[in-house]
This record gives C-alpha cells, sequence and structure tokens, in this order.
C-alpha cells in the first residue's frame, strides 16, 4: 500500500513538472514570435533604393522650356540621321533608304520622350493609381462613352417618335373635328337642331310619339277589318256570278 502512494506522488510530481514545462515552451515561443515582430519592423524601418525608370512614373510635370529645347535637339538628331542614311554613311544593308528612313520616323512618333518631365515638388494633389486600376478606369470611362452614345441615340430615337405621334395625333383631331362638324350640319338640315342620339336611345319614345303609334295601330285594324268584309263581298258575289251562269 505505502508502495502504491509514493507511486502516486511521483505521478504528481512528473505532471506538475510537465505542465510547468509545457507553460514555459509557450512562454518562450511566443518570445521568439514577439523578437521576429520586432525583427521584421527594424528591417522595414532601414533605407532601401528603388532604381526606377522615368516612364515608369506618371505623376509628371512638364517644364515647357526644356521640352521645347529637348523636342528641337530631337528633331536636328533625326534630321541628321536621315540625312546620313541618305547619302549612305550609315549602313543599312539591302533596305531600301525611303523605306528605312520612313521607319525612323515612324519609331521617333511611337517612342516617348521624358525629358524635360519632373516630379512635382508636393504630391498632396497627386492620388496613387496602379496600371491595372488605371486601365480599369480608362476602360471603364469608354464602357459609359459608349452608354451615353448609345442613350444619346436612343433618346433622339425617341424624340422623332414622339414628334411624328403628336402630328399622328393633331392630324386624327382635325380630322374627328371635321367629321363632328360635317355631322352637326346634317342634323341640323335634318332636324333643324343638334339631337343627341345617346340620349334619345335611352329615354325611348316621347308621349307624342307614343299617341301616334296609337292611332296607326287603331288605323291599321280598321283598315285590315275593311280589307276583310271587302274580301267577303267580293266572294260573295263572284259565287252568285257563278250560279247565274
Amino acid at each position: 500500500m505505502l508502495y502504491m502512494h509514493e507511486l502516486e506522488n511521483n505521478r504528481k510530481k512528473l505532471v506538475t513538472q510537465e505542465k510547468k514545462i509545457n507553460d514555459q515552451l509557450t512562454e518562450t515561443e511566443e518570445e521568439i514570435a514577439d523578437f521576429q515582430k520586432e525583427k521584421m519592423a527594424k528591417l522595414n524601418q532601414l533605407d532601401m533604393s528603388v532604381v526606377l525608370k522615368v516612364k515608369q512614373i506618371q505623376n509628371l510635370v512638364e517644364d515647357e522650356g526644356k521640352v521645347a529645347r529637348w523636342c528641337q535637339m530631337r528633331q536636328e538628331w533625326l534630321e541628321e540621321r536621315e540625312k546620313a542614311i541618305a547619302e549612305g554613311a550609315i549602313d543599312i544593308g539591302n533596305m531600301d533608304r525611303e523605306q528605312a528612313i520612313q521607319e525612323e520616323r515612324q519609331l521617333a512618333q511611337v517612342d516617348e520622350d521624358y525629358r524635360g518631365f519632373f516630379l512635382p515638388k508636393q504630391l498632396k494633389n497627386s492620388v496613387l493609381f496602379t496600371r491595372m486600376q488605371l486601365r480599369q478606369l480608362l476602360n471603364r470611362k469608354q464602357e459609359l462613352d459608349e452608354e451615353i452614345s448609345n442613350l444619346t441615340k436612343e433618346q433622339r430615337e425617341n424624340s422623332l417618335q414622339t414628334d411624328q405621334f403628336i402630328k399622328q395625333k393633331k392630324e386624327k383631331q382635325k380630322e374627328r373635328e371635321e367629321k363632328k362638324r360635317e355631322y352637326e350640319e346634317k342634323q341640323m338640315l335634318r332636324f333643324g337642331n343638334i339631337v343627341d342620339l345617346d340620349s334619345l336611345e335611352v329615354s325611348g319614345p316621347s308621349q307624342y310619339v307614343l299617341e301616334l303609334q296609337n292611332k296607326f295601330h287603331k288605323k291599321e285594324q280598321a283598315c285590315i277589318k275593311s280589307i276583310e268584309e271587302a274580301d267577303a263581298e267580293f266572294q260573295k258575289t263572284q259565287r252568285e256570278l257563278t250560279s247565274c251562269i
């Protein structure tokens, strides 16, 4: 029993030592990580020189006097080179001299010359863009310009259609007024007044019309009765004549 108790005490001591060692190891790793961060921060504070070409800098200010001077020098150099090619002072192989001069001129136009341009003294009015972002902005501007052009064209077409519809509406309204005037003139000639046919259909026949209809009905019945009596008299006379024969 005593032996088991000693083993349990030794196990507890070992667990405590292991926990202490793990804590120390964790603390040491944190110290190493902090040291690495501090070292990187110190390295980032070191001054480093970065080589850039002038054409990589787009935020340039033009010095008109120096630009004009460099353009003149460039033009003089180009004229001297063309003269040398034309006189054969420069070996161009089997290439045609006129073609070589044209190629020299095209290269001079394509090649960008940033001499006479300088960085501004202050950058507070400048905005930094990467080349990709700048291209995206330029492409977006072109897309917006195309959309504006299409919308302007569509607006112009819609305006023309609207003017045409307005013109057709005025013509139809004029035609309607002309038909209405002819209709009213016909009513005045026939009835002596403008009659609202819709109100006549809704209101039905007047009392005077009903009396006339009643008189006509009675007259019609009397005529039918007279015709029947005359027909009976005719048939009677016809039978008498037939019996006499």
